[in-house]
């Protein structure tokens, strides 16, 4: 009996992250407050054969966004940066919902590989 409690606890969280996921997508949001900005704005900068590592308020204007954030460049390396240039060919809104998504199969992902361990094998078997 506690194993189907410990479980249904677990599926709840689970299913309480993809509803929250789900409300966020579909949720405006306002991209000179969210984090992604400074990813979007190096890979837009890179494809246009631009210094990826200007300041925000200066590489936002040229691409329509204006930055209310304080003035700093993106602090990811260069590594990062080839990473994030799919992302810049879309717009900010797609980018974003791209971003989330595969944030959301990392996460997933990491889930699966967690309940593959040993340990929570133990707490979900059902005896």
């Amino acid at each position: 009996m506690k194993m189907k409690i410990a479980k249904l606890i677990v599926l709840g969280c689970l299913g309480f992250v993809g509803l929250f996921f789900l409300v966020f997508l579909f949720k405006p949001q306002d991209p000179t407050k969210a984090d992604f900005i400074q990813d979007y704005l190096m890979a837009k900068a890179i494809l246009d054969g631009r210094n990826p590592y200007f300041s925000l308020d200066v590489l936002g204007p040229e691409y329509g966004i204006d930055v209310q954030r304080p003035p700093h460049s993106s602090p990811h390396p260069p590594t990062f940066a080839v990473l994030s240039l799919p992302l810049g060919l879309f717009s900010y809104r797609t980018a974003s919902l791209i971003w989330l998504l595969f944030n959301l199969a990392a996460l997933l992902t990491s889930l699966h590989f967690l309940l593959k361990l040993k340990l929570v094998k133990l707490i979900w078997r059902v005896h």
